[in-house]
């Protein structure tokens, strides 16, 4: 019987601007990175359940991103509101089992710099669909990492979801550390640490990566709970002044 599973890549940067044009390059950059792992993430991409889109073209990634406004209450766009164009792999067949709504790729753009945030959402999902290999994460992480260059970005799954919303939600602040199988975290949050049990660590960027001993769901939320709760995090960190810059 097949198991539903569903994957987040979670990368979010706060209050700087993005413009349209950089955003589409990066959009465009990504894409490159999911066709380069193979089936099924090549293809074919959608801009909804039913409409393909070239995601090689720049024009047409800039075209969807520029008709993808954030909306009021009454479907108006927000004057400075920003984007969120969606891409989704849907109706794509894999061998034994029909998945529907397999990969879904969000990217909320904030070109102003009034607005808090931004973030950029990759998701797996459907029956019969893992990502089993650790070096996937891995390349996804460090290739989102390079191209999107966010404060904080890590790959995880539901039961770590929810331990970080229920850590946010206890204290109130989202200055807490990434957190997943793989995930990265800046300097100033590196520093705090010293040894991380059940996972090694290794200096990325102006930051740490920290990568779980094994691909074990469970033991990285273990792991990230000893990180929230023990004196290895001696403070909860705050955001980078300044964006991190990568190799």
């Amino acid at each position: 019987m097949n198991t539903q599973h569903e994957y987040f890549l979670h990368g979010f940067w706060g209050g700087r601007p993005v413009t349209v044009d950089d955003t589409v390059a990066r959009i465009k950059a990504s894409f490159e990175v999911l066709k380069s792992l193979g089936e099924p993430l090549s293809g074919p991409w959608k801009v909804d359940y039913t409409n393909p889109i070239d995601v090689s073209n720049e024009d047409a990634i800039r075209t969807h991103v520029l008709a993808s406004p954030v909306l009021d209450d009454v479907g108006e766009p927000v004057e400075g509101g920003g984007y969120i164009p969606s891409f989704e792999l849907g109706n794509f067949q894999v061998p034994n089992s029909i998945v529907n709504d397999l990969g879904q790729f969000n990217v909320s753009v904030s070109p102003y710099a009034s607005t808090v945030a931004s973030r950029i959402v990759l998701s797996f999902e459907g029956d019969g669909f893992t990502v089993p290999a650790r070096e996937h994460a891995e390349v996804l992480v460090r290739s989102f990492a390079r191209i999107w260059q966010p404060e904080h970005l890590a790959f995880t799954d539901h039961p770590l979801l929810d331990l970080r919303h229920e850590r946010i939600s206890r204290t109130r602040t989202s200055g807490l550390p990434s957190w997943g199988y793989v995930s990265w975290v800046s300097d100033r949050v590196s520093r705090q640490l010293e040894t991380v049990d059940g996972a090694t660590t290794a200096p990325y960027g102006t930051g740490t990566l920290v990568t779980t001993d094994t691909w074990d769901a469970k033991q990285a939320a273990d792991v990230w709970r000893d990180l929230l709760d023990s004196k290895r995090l001696r403070a909860i960190p705050e955001l980078q002044e300044h964006p991190p810059t990568f190799p």
